[in-house]
């Protein structure tokens, strides 16, 4: 199956172009990144972090590319998602950090 052909039962990780993303398809990729995440100190943009078990460090601009989203449904989907506390924010000035508290260790 082309990269570029997903459905909903498979996980995102490149952009889609064929079919709409669902919610529950991106909730799904987030999942699956925020699992695949290394651990451990590293630098984004010049920000040394130390990400968790549970923790995404990615951007609104990333996630609506690879979603073929605007990004301001991006920015509502995570905002609805904090809500719920399902996840954390931290906003950094490029990019942030989700953290997933149910994921934690």
């Amino acid at each position: 199956m082309s990269q570029k052909h997903f459905t909903h039962e498979v996980f995102l990780t490149h952009p889609v172009h064929k079919k709409e993303v669902l919610r529950v398809d991106a909730f799904r990729d987030l999942l699956n990144k925020t699992c695949q995440q290394p651990t451990g100190a590293m630098t984004k943009e010049g920000t040394p972090l130390v990400v968790t078990p549970g923790q995404l460090v990615t951007s609104v601009s990333e996630l609506a590319r690879v979603w073929d989203w605007h990004r301001d449904k991006v920015r509502d989907f995570l905002n609805g998602l904090a809500e719920r506390d399902v996840l954390t924010i931290d906003m950094h000035k490029k990019f942030m950090v989700l953290s997933f508290p149910y994921l934690a260790d």
